[in-house]
């Protein structure tokens, strides 16, 4: 087995930056957790990653004076998903698995739309923490890296929503989920494409064992998300909690990059960031459009244009209609 990389470079690698979240805050809740520094193979990175997290859950647990869920009752959880003939048949199982656990594997649902399903964690917390949070959300890691695994990474969350995070620490969790991360509410969730539940499941029980060795870590191990799909993910998460839509500038701090190398780097990808916030605007004005009543005045301006007339000429510019036409016409489709 190959050698992985050094703690000391895990900035660098997408557990890197929610791992030094973990530990900062169980050195807060007071605890510490000395880890190597030498290379470790996948199998030891993942379990020092649960280690930290198990620790982290065990502050949280007593707290709500319960004990923590064992890796026993995760590998059974994971193994009867085995049972399932489709991803959606596996997600009920999951589901009914931790009702019987209730409350110490939380309160898991299934919320079917026209288009789209959400795999919804509510939170069963005695007290929302930072702790408990954090606690949460690598849980809801770990079922989106099962769900991969299961149909052998055919399928990929539209969007996450992780809880109450604040924008300015969304960026680790950008790297660690691969896609579109909102924040606040009480619920978080995957949100997948509602034809993803027909996916078949096609691994066997002879591949548990390798699975089950890295998991939640090494399951199709994410890859650094590209820059072009952190910029959107940000513009993306402002907009649906109704934040300013954050500058040029302001996304460039965000990623930890010079505001000329930011430049740089999306010219290479042949964009900009205005061509990425266009493109985020559009496609966030078109769903808007079609999916709810919001006027176009009050659409305009959680966009961030100054007025109506200056929404009305963008969006004809992008698409060739007006709002309420592209609404017309999209709605009788």
């Amino acid at each position: 087995m190959n050698s992985g990389p050094h703690f000391a470079a895990m900035a660098d690698t997408p557990f890197g930056p929610v791992l030094e979240l973990l530990q900062d805050e169980l050195e807060a809740v007071g605890d510490s957790l000395h880890l190597p520094t030498r290379a470790l193979s996948p199998h030891e990175f993942s379990q020092c990653y649960l280690e930290v997290v198990q620790r982290l859950e065990q502050h949280v647990a007593g707290s709500d004076s319960h004990a923590p869920n064992s890796r026993k009752e995760v590998e059974l959880m994971c193994r009867c998903t085995l049972s399932a003939s489709t991803l959606g048949e596996a997600m009920a199982l999951v589901c009914d698995f931790a009702s019987m656990l209730y409350p110490r594997a939380g309160d898991l649902h299934i919320i079917k739309g026209e288009e789209t399903v959400k795999f919804t964690q509510n939170s069963v917390r005695g007290e929302r923490t930072v702790a408990a949070d954090l606690v949460d959300i690598t849980g809801l890691f770990a079922f989106k890296q099962l769900f991969h695994w299961l149909v052998n990474g055919l399928v990929q969350p539209m969007r996450v929503c992780i809880g109450s995070i604040s924008r300015e620490d969304v960026l680790p969790f950008l790297q660690l989920f691969n896609t579109s991360v909102l924040t606040g509410g009480d619920v978080n969730f995957l949100e997948y494409d509602k034809r993803d539940l027909d996916k078949a499941v096609i691994v066997t029980p002879g591949d548990f064992q390798a699975f089950f060795e890295v998991f939640p870590c090494g399951v199709f191990e994410p890859t650094k998300s590209e820059l072009v799909q952190q910029v959107s993910a940000l513009i993306s998460a402002s907009v649906h909690q109704a934040l300013p839509i954050p500058s040029l500038v302001q996304i460039a701090k965000t990623v930890d990059i010079p505001s000329s190398t930011f430049r740089r780097q999306l010219a290479d990808q042949d964009t900009s960031y205005r061509e990425i916030r266009d493109q985020c605007l559009m496609d966030i004005a078109c769903d808007y459009l079609a999916q709810t009543d919001l006027p176009v005045g009050q659409l305009a301006n959680r966009l961030g244009f100054r007025n109506t007339t200056t929404f009305r000429q963008a969006f004809r510019r992008w698409t060739g209609y007006s709002p309420s036409d592209w609404r017309a016409n999209h709605t009788a489709n």
